[in-house]
């Protein structure tokens, strides 16, 4: 329909049709910069390559253009959601359906560690001596930094319930505490997870049960940084007033990973800490 030499578009379907956007785009060239150079250091030593002018500063170009574009897709996509409206009840539907396809896709890739994990240790090879964990391998003791970041990682469980519960019943207040206790839990376990790693008497290049356990465990506290970031950026819209008891469909997925996360470390913690150390 034509107006005052203007066209109108009527939308009579319940979709998003998604507009071009440059940060996709951008935010892979950084992150590609970022892990590229990550890479470069570890390999070639960091000391010797980041005392070079260039590669410091390509460093942390790439660092903060990836932020500033993470941050401002972000933005953009409450935009959408807020003030243009275009997420629809239908749209909510299929981004729910997303997130739990995604999550059921990072179900089945930590179960391939755990397959590896138990592979390994119900059939110990001659080459660790037909023992597990090998005899070179001081193993981690469970019951001490691994059974406080337990505690720690359900006790947030809890706090991020409160929130939500507390969200439904229209308290914004204690929603808010109760959200910004769950932020603070999840700090708290990646840096007791990083005290532990660099207490750890042993390496990811120390036999299979290094590799295995690094990579379950290092992959399971990337993910609890991942879902505190999130939880961040639902606080934020939190505090801004962007949700209400009727609409909340960010911060609920975040529960939904948070929750994730959750259930995962109960297995690491009961499986690798605590029967695979025996």
């Amino acid at each position: 329909m034509l107006k005052n030499n203007k066209t109108y578009k009527f939308v009579n379907h319940p979709y998003q049709i998604i507009e071009n956007s440059p940060w996709p785009f951008i935010i892979g060239m950084c992150a590609f910069m970022y892990m590229t150079l990550n890479g470069v250091f570890l390999s070639y030593g960091c000391h010797n390559l980041y005392s070079i002018a260039f590669f410091k500063h390509f460093y942390h170009f790439s660092f903060i253009g990836l932020l500033l574009a993470v941050s401002l897709w972000w933005f953009e996509m409450i935009q959408e959601s807020v003030i243009e409206g275009a997420y629809t009840k239908k749209v909510q539907l299929n981004i729910s359906i997303g997130m739990i396809l995604f999550i059921i896709s990072e179900v089945m890739f930590f179960f391939g560690f755990f397959w590896a994990f138990f592979h390994f240790s119900l059939n110990p090879s001659d080459a660790i001596q037909g023992n597990w964990p090998p005899v070179s391998v001081e193993a981690i003791f469970a019951y001490g930094l691994p059974l406080i970041n337990t505690v720690i990682l359900l006790s947030s469980g809890v706090t991020l319930t409160w929130s939500h519960v507390s969200l439904y019943r229209n308290n914004k207040k204690e929603s808010v505490i109760g959200l910004f206790l769950t932020i603070v839990l999840g700090l708290i376990f990646t840096k007791i997870q990083f005290v532990e790693f660099c207490l750890a008497k042993f390496t990811i290049a120390d036999s299979c049960y290094g590799s295995v356990f690094y990579m379950l465990t290092g992959l399971h506290g990337f993910h609890v940084l991942v879902g505190t970031i999130f939880l961040c950026v639902a606080f934020v819209r939190l505090v801004t007033n962007y949700f209400n008891k009727t609409r909340f469909s960010g911060f609920e997925l975040a529960i939904w990973y948070w929750h994730f996360v959750d259930v995962v470390w109960l297995f690491v913690f009961s499986g690798i800490y605590c029967w695979g150390n025996a």
